[in-house]
Formats: C-alpha cells, structure tokens, sequence
C-alpha cells in the first residue's frame, strides 16, 4: 500500500514537473543538447593547420627551410606575409595566431656561429590556441637548430650522423603520457565540462522544483500530512531522469565515443547517485532557506560554478 501511495505521488510530481518548461527541459533535453554541442565543438580531438603568419626579411636557402619547417608541423600552417606591419594586422584581426618574424642576415649570422633571433608573437588570448601554437613553433625551431647543429659538426670531422646528432642534442627527454596518450582535447574537456554542467542541473533541478510546489500548491499545504512521503516521492521523481542522464553520458562518452574506461562501473554509477543525492539535497536547501526562487538560482550559480575547476 506504501509503495502505491508513493508511486501515486511520483506520479503526481511528473505531472506537476510537466507544467514547468524550464523544469521538464533541465530534467530532458537541455543537458543532452548541451551535451551535444560541447562534444561538437571539441569533435575533432586535437587542433590542425592553425594559421600564422610568417616574415621572411632574410629570403635565404636556410630561412626558406626554417619556414618549411614550421609548415611541417601538422599545428601550424605557414601564410608568408611581405612585412611586420600586414602580419600585426591579420594577427589583430584574427586571421592568423602567430606571427613569425625572420630577420635580415639570418644565414649569415648562423654561418657565423652566432644566435640570430627570431620573433614570435601570438594571442595569448586564446588559452588553448596559443599553448598549441607557441608549443608547435618551439618544437620546430628546437628540430631546425639540432639539423642545423647536426650539419655544423659534420662538416667540421663528425662523419657519423647518429654520432653529430648527438653531440648536437646530448640530453634526450622521452615523455610519456600516463592518461589521454593521444593529447585529445575532446576526451581531456568533454569528460571534464560535461559532468559540470550535469552537477548544474541537479541542484538547479532540485532548487526549481522546490520553488515549483511552492508557488502552486504551497508549502504549508503540499507538506502539511505524510511529509516524509511527499519529500521521498519528490525525491525520486528527479532523481530517476537525472541519474538515467548521469549514467547515458558516461556511456556515451566511453561506449558511444570508445574513451578509455580504466576502472570499475558500479564505483561509478554509486558514485554519480550519491551526487545526484546530495546535489538535490543543497538545491532543496537553497530553496527552503530564501523562499526565493530568484535569490536561491544566484546561491546555485555561487555554488557550483566552481565545478569545472574541480572536475578539470
């Protein structure tokens, strides 16, 4: 007889849930579509063929190789400029991400020995963007340096080429990637937004469906006999949906998409219900304490707006 009383009444919450959109969407489509859109984004796992720009004042044999250099990249893709001032515009208008400049008597001064120096500009702006362009241009001048090192001693008695790539690169570092071997920033920002933005709306579900009995039934009413009940059934009228989209997106991301799982599924899917747990208790809470809905949404932003730090 409990059992039914308690269906009835998860039943009655559905309906009610029903005639609040913003509600019925945040329990539904919102966190799907919104999940949708950020693995869109980020579909293509890592970045290729960023523009820069590239000044050659020098136009000799070894800067033309520098520049082919940086087009090798599969990073970067090279667009020559004619001078400083067209490279600073397309870099502000934000047609490339770097600017490369060569400068005059570049050969010569390596042919001297000597250690011309060459300037990189980049919008660091972009966070992720110019990481991987100031990375991408550090990679391809360290290898021209070490080729150009490597043909130095060479024509200087080295005559092994293993031997003078040694002795032009004598320390060696092998770094090796214990998670995400693959550097994909969709595994890396998906696994990491997405339970974010999943945490959102469990406490914002459980703040607005509070808010939601509030105004149309009335707390004093809606609680007033059988309140363990009514707050069980209320319970679990958000929690089956929410843990149903916990539980997709973590399948999603590592069936669907074939992410690595390196761990065990019931520590995972106890875990995601103890959170949807706790983060419907702190939404109610927010809710209980203002008697605001509009003060108690600006308490949920404060409260999980941190999440993507933490999950990050």
């Amino acid at each position: 007889m409990k059992t039914s009383s308690i269906t009835h009444m998860v039943i009655n919450e559905w309906k009610l849930i029903a005639t609040d959109k913003w509600l019925a969407a945040l329990l539904c489509v919102l966190p799907v579509a919104l999940f949708l859109l950020v693995w869109a984004i980020f579909s293509s796992g890592t970045a290729r063929d960023l523009p820069i720009g590239v000044v050659d004042l020098d136009n000799s044999t070894m800067s033309r190789a520098l520049v082919r250099y940086y087009d090798a990249s599969p990073t970067l893709a090279v667009t020559m400029r004619d001078d400083v001032r067209q490279a600073s515009a397309s870099l502000n208008r934000a047609e490339t991400f770097a600017t490369i400049v060569i400068p005059d008597q570049f050969e010569k001064a390596v042919m001297r020995g000597e250690s011309p120096d060459i300037t990189a500009l980049y919008n660091s702006q972009y966070i992720l963007i110019g990481k991987l362009v100031s990375s991408a241009i550090t990679q391809s001048q360290s290898t021209f340096a070490a080729m150009v090192e490597t043909k130095s001693n060479m024509l200087h008695g080295t005559t092994i080429t293993a031997q003078a790539a040694g002795q032009s690169v004598p320390v060696r570092f092998q770094l090796v990637p214990l998670f995400n071997s693959g550097t994909n920033y969709a595994q890396f920002l998906v696994s990491a937004i997405v339970p974010a933005l999943w945490q959102i709306a469990i406490v914002a579900s459980g703040m607005l469906s509070m808010a939601l009995t509030d105004k149309r039934i009335g707390f004093s009413h809606a609680f007033s006999s059988n309140t363990g009940r009514r707050l069980i059934a209320k319970f679990v009228s958000l929690f089956i949906p929410l843990i149903a989209m916990g539980m997709g997106f973590a399948l999603a991301m590592h069936v669907w998409l074939g992410w690595p799982m390196n761990g065990s599924w019931e520590i995972v899917f106890s875990a995601q219900g103890l959170m949807v747990s706790a983060g419907l208790a702190v939404g109610a809470l927010l809710y209980a304490v203002t008697r605001d809905a509009t003060r108690a949404m600006s308490l949920v932003a404060g409260f999980t707006a941190p999440a993507f730090a933490l999950w990050a």
